[in-house]
Parts: C-alpha cells; structure tokens; sequence
C-alpha cells in the first residue's frame, strides 16, 4: 500500500504529497468525495507549506522531519499509539519525546541520524550492542487499525445504520456509493 502511495503523490505539490504519504492515502479529489471541503484541504496544504516554509533553511530530508513532528506525530501518530495500546492492555512510553532528547536530536546533524543511508543510525548502532541481530534487522511495524475490514466488516451495520439512514445526522455527508 505504501508504494501505491508514493506512486501516486509523485505528481502532486509538497503539501499534497504529504498529507497522501502520511494520511492514509486518499488524494485531495477522493477526500472531497468523501465529503472533506476544499476549505478544510487548503487549510491543511497551508499549515503544511507554512510548516516548511518556516524551516526553509534546513535540507529537504530535515524540513520533513521536523513537519512531521508539528503535525503527523502529535495529530496522528501519537493519538492512534495511545488508542491501539489502550485497547490491548498495554502500558505504553514514549521516551523519544522528552523535549531535552527532541532538542539535542534536533542539532544532530543529518550526515549522523542517516549514515550510510540508513534512517535511525544512532539508535541502531546503540540497538546492536544490546539486542540480538534478528531483533535489528526486523522490518519496521506500527499498529495499523485494520478500518477497511472492521467498516466492510464488523462494523458495517453500524455504519449503514449510522451514515447511510435517511434519518441520520450524517446522510448525504459521504457518496453512498463509494461506501
């Protein structure tokens, strides 16, 4: 899915790339489909482009960074990792957002945090003296909600009662036939 992703961002300005790589994929066009206001897009593509208008002085590489810390970490991530980890039980820490950390990671030069083309290099050359070597070489995993299964699902009663009745607050926000 994430090729598909990228693939189909290449075309599209920075801000717009963004919001598909980052946000589930959908395009400006399917988002309005889905009910999402040109208003509401372009307030996203502005927060976006001010973002990285802000941090201009930095590398490509750098600017991307630090606008997904202002808004795909704390607006997405952090808020999906605290709902997975509640529904499992699990306690969960997030020792990487100590401002101090942020702070220094932020002055490591980005010849460091990427050596030899390899993202994360400190923590893996920190990771390889502690953790056997199949735990470093793992692909990487999140906890991805499986939203498409649970709506086509499980969940699809509810969503035909809730946003396909006639008598719902929410009929005709979403293109029925898209759903």
């Amino acid at each position: 899915a994430f090729a598909h992703r990228v693939v189909r961002g290449l075309a599209s300005t920075p801000a717009e790339r963004y919001l598909r790589w980052s946000y589930d994929g959908f395009s400006p066009q399917e988002l309005r489909e889905l009910g999402a206001t040109f208003e509401s897009l372009a307030n996203a593509t502005l927060c976006i482009d001010s973002i990285l208008e802000t941090h201009d002085n930095l590398p490509l590489e750098e600017r991307y960074m630090r606008l997904d810390i202002e808004s795909n970490l704390h607006d997405n991530m952090i808020i999906k990792t605290d709902i997975a980890s509640m529904a499992e039980s699990i306690e969960l820490r997030t020792p990487f957002q100590d401002p101090y950390l942020v702070q220094f990671a932020e002055r490591v030069p980005l010849a460091v945090k990427t050596h030899g083309g390899i993202s994360k290099a400190i923590l893996r050359s920190l990771g390889k003296k502690y953790l056997p070597a199949e735990i470093l070489t793992l692909p990487k995993r999140g906890f991805e909600v499986p939203l498409h299964g649970w709506l086509r699902g499980l969940l699809s009663p509810i969503v035909q009662d809730v946003v396909l009745d006639s008598s719902s607050i929410l009929h005709g926000l979403f293109d029925s036939t898209r759903l």
